[in-house]
């Protein structure tokens, strides 16, 4: 038990210690992945969502919070952590027809119509680590305009 409620306490701490403007970053930064992704999706003619408005959900409320969690830890730990995430949401989500895969996509012929959901997850769950990635490029970018703005002579 105790074991547990320091995992969870270092999780919650992670998380509200973060600075509010590193919040701000990541939900624009992953909206904009998302949106991305959302109008790539016609032409790449692999998958998509049933609803426009998922991308926003799934990025800012489902992925930002996880990527936050794990943001430190190597790149392999990231993945394998969003895989065991990402994988019972694209179950459910290819189940319930929220989303759904293009007939004849490019997936099917080489992976095969069963395989599917599972090529999916695996390359779904690069996104967080691009995601930290493209955040932390960000963050250091406005650091440093933030530290020359305050070095400026007045």
């Amino acid at each position: 038990m105790n074991t547990l409620y320091a995992d969870l306490r270092s999780l919650w701490l992670r998380w509200v210690q973060l600075p509010r403007r590193l919040w701000l970053v990541y939900l624009v930064v992953y909206f904009v992945m998302g949106g991305c992704v959302q109008l790539v999706l016609p032409f790449i003619n692999i998958a998509y969502w049933a609803r426009p408005w998922q991308f926003a959900t799934l990025y800012c409320f489902f992925l930002v919070p996880l990527s936050v969690l794990v943001r430190e830890l190597p790149w392999y730990r990231q993945y394998a952590y969003f895989v065991t995430a990402i994988m019972p949401l694209e179950i459910v989500a290819f189940t319930l027809h929220t989303s759904l895969a293009y007939p004849e996509n490019i997936l099917d012929p080489i992976v095969g119509i069963r395989n599917f959901t599972l090529t999916m997850v695996m390359i779904d769950s690069w996104i967080p680590w691009v995601g930290n990635r493209i955040v932390d490029f960000v963050w250091l970018r406005l650091g440093r305009r933030a530290a020359a703005v305050a070095v400026l002579p007045s």
